[in-house]
């Protein structure tokens, strides 16, 4: 049987990819320095905030990827993240969270993000993370399979099995599924469209049977994969 010659992730032959670095902490920031020295990734400015990287990309842009670490209690981060895929639509975003958390990883997807890592990651991980970022993959933590896998033998996932057939849901249901997607409560849910918690409990109740979805997490994360939007609060 002949060899077969399998050309790892990370090559020397490569073209150098320039980053942009942003986080708050000296240290962090020099220990990711030194995991990407001697690879194809170049960091080519760092800086503490993400403000200071939108202000600088409206000057010039000279990086193709940007990492950028999520900070605590920032509620309009997202909206920044946001702001700047809108600003560089071809510069690759990786964001870096200190734990795995649902809403923050909704708001990510949402913003444009091309990975979602926790800082726990190895460095050889991280690497290969930014490899596939950088071949057009959607990179996102291994919790997020456990949440999305259905407890089943089957091994297979019933939200792949249902596809992306929005047309299965009412008018309602779908208004349900955006404030889903808005990570609304059951209560919000039922103040903003008007209805009861009782009613909110019913839809979901069919929401879940017709996508095939175990959670609201599930039907969450699967109107985001097809394209839904969350529905705006009331004033």
């Amino acid at each position: 049987m002949p060899e077969l010659n399998i050309t790892p992730l990370t090559s020397e032959s490569d073209q150098q990819i320039d980053i942009a670095l942003v986080d708050g902490t000296n240290l962090f920031r020099e220990g990711v320095l030194r995991i990407l020295s001697g690879t194809r990734f170049h960091v080519s400015r760092h800086v503490d905030a993400i403000d200071d990287l939108l202000e600088m990309q409206q000057v010039a842009c000279d990086y193709s990827l940007a990492i950028v670490s999520l900070p605590d209690g920032d509620e309009s981060f997202v909206q920044k993240l946001a702001d700047l895929h809108r600003a560089q639509p071809d510069v690759r975003l990786v964001a870096l969270a200190e734990a795995f958390d649902v809403d923050a990883l909704r708001h990510c997807f949402m913003a444009g993000v091309d990975g979602f890592l926790l800082k726990t990651i190895s460095s050889r991980a991280l690497l290969n993370s930014l490899e596939l970022v950088m071949l057009g993959e959607r990179v996102f933590p291994r919790q997020l399979v456990n949440l999305i896998l259905p407890r089943s033998v089957t091994g297979r996932t019933s939200l792949t099995l249902h596809g992306g057939d929005l047309r299965k849901l009412s008018e309602r249901e779908m208004e349900i599924v955006r404030c889903l997607v808005a990570g609304n409560s059951n209560k919000v849910i039922a103040a903003q469209l008007s209805i009861t918690e009782a009613t909110v409990k019913v839809h979901l109740k069919s929401i879940l049977r017709k996508i095939g979805a175990s959670n609201r997490t599930q039907a969450a994360i699967w109107a985001l994969n097809n394209g839904v939007q969350p529905l705006e609060s009331a004033a």
